[in-house]
Order: C-alpha cells, then structure tokens, then sequence
C-alpha cells in the first residue's frame, strides 16, 4: 500500500469453549499496534460459532490480533499483561512504492 494509505484486512476465527466451564459468554478480537502495551477492542461473538471480521484501517505497521475473553458493552481496551489470550496472528502492513 502507499505510504499514508489503509488496507482491508478480514479475519476468521472461532469462539470454543466447553459448557461446563464456561470461560466467558462472548469472545472478543482485539488489536494491538506496534508496541502498544494495550489492546483494543475489535469485535465480540457467542461461542461455537466462525466469526469473520474485515477492518479496513491496517497502515504501515504491525497489529497483534488476538482472540481473548470479552464483551461487546465494554471495557474497550485491556492491558495486554492481563489478556487471557487464546490464539493470535500477526498482520504486518508495508508500503509499497510505486516508480
């Protein structure tokens, strides 16, 4: 992408969790940027179920997207100390020039 530009990004991902020990009603996505020491609030879904998210504000960074407990009515940023994370992937946005 060129510099200043944003790209789309769409995520899959899945909520699982045993009904016996319910670990969280919602599974949330959240983001960090770079090297933030927090993380953002992306989307939140119900359990046993894929969900798909596209966000279409990646720049030229790095964002952190991890799937952890949540709820969609807020908190909207979390300490990644605290994060009880289940899964993450890495989103890496370059730029790219054009001659």
């Amino acid at each position: 992408m060129p510099i200043g530009a944003l790209g789309n990004v769409t995520v899959h991902w899945r909520w699982d969790q045993s009904s016996a020990q319910e670990v969280s009603q919602h599974g949330c996505l959240w983001v960090s940027v770079g090297e933030e020491s927090e993380a953002h609030l992306v989307d939140c879904g119900a359990p046993g179920r894929n969900h798909e998210t596209s966000v279409r504000w990646v720049g030229m960074d790095t964002y952190v997207f991890r799937v952890a407990p949540g709820n969609p009515k807020g908190p909207f940023t979390k300490p990644l100390a605290g994060l009880f994370q289940l899964a993450q992937t890495l989103v890496i946005g370059v730029s790219l020039r054009y001659e």
